[in-house]
C-alpha cells in the first residue's frame, strides 16, 4: 500500500484522466488491458513466485494475500 500511495502522490502524471495507472511514455493516457496483462506476466516471471499462467485479474487477490502475510 505504501508503494501505491507514493505513486499516487509523487509519480502519477497529472491530467484529466481518472484511470489509476497511466502510460509513462508520451502520449500520456490510460494503460490498455493488453499492457496491464503484459506487465503482469513480465513481473510474475521476474518475481520467482509460482504465478506462471495466472491472469492479471488475479492481481488484487495476490495483493490481499501479501498483505495478510505481512501482518
Amino acid at each position: 500500500m505504501r508503494v501505491l500511495r507514493h505513486y499516487l502522490r509523487c509519480e502519477r502524471p497529472g491530467g484529466a484522466y481518472t484511470e489509476l495507472f497511466l502510460r509513462a511514455s508520451t502520449p500520456v493516457g490510460p494503460l490498455t488491458h493488453y499492457a496491464i496483462g503484459d506487465l503482469y506476466q513480465k513481473r510474475a516471471r521476474q518475481s520467482g513466485l509460482p504465478l506462471q499462467g495466472t491472469p492479471s485479474y488475479c492481481l488484487p487477490f495476490i495483493c490481499d494475500a501479501i498483505c495478510l502475510i505481512e501482518v
